[in-house]
């Protein structure tokens, strides 16, 4: 994270700031099916695309429902975006990153969310608390998009 904006580098020895650029951006991936870099940010929850990683433009408006957001993950297969966060028993699902669907994935109490992955070989998600000996699983044919 970044909490003065971005910091970008064609060497790795030195970094130009770039203040102006979202902060604390979180999940930085090149996404092939976008053409450019695709981040979120931890500050405001936003989606954000760059073409140079300089230059971001907000690519939603509807931040991710959760306070505390521990792991984003997408599933080109899919086309979905799964965010989990804090203490609770729901993951978010949305296909456009503005409409958001809660879907409980936990049956008993209440977990600190760690990380969540799609495993497509299986066709589930699996998410992870911070502790414990358990993990979930949850198929996504149950969900939808309506």
């Amino acid at each position: 994270m970044c909490p003065n904006g971005t910091a970008v580098s064609s060497t790795g020895a030195t970094w130009e700031l770039h203040p102006e650029a979202p902060h604390n951006l979180q999940d930085l991936t090149f996404r092939e099916d976008l053409g450019c870099f695709f981040a979120w940010s931890y500050t405001d929850r936003l989606f954000y695309v760059s073409r140079d990683g300089k230059t971001w433009t907000k690519l939603n408006n509807t931040p991710m429902p959760l306070e505390e957001v521990s792991c984003l993950d997408y599933s080109p297969e899919l086309g979905w975006y799964c965010a989990i966060g804090g203490t609770g028993k729901t993951a978010y699902f949305s296909k456009d990153l503005e409409h958001w669907i809660g879907t409980e994935v936990t049956n008993g109490a209440a977990i600190q969310m760690n990380s969540v992955k799609y495993m497509p070989n299986i066709g589930k998600y699996i998410l992870m608390p911070k502790s414990g000996g358990s993990y979930y699983t949850f198929d996504a044919s149950a969900w939808t998009d309506s």
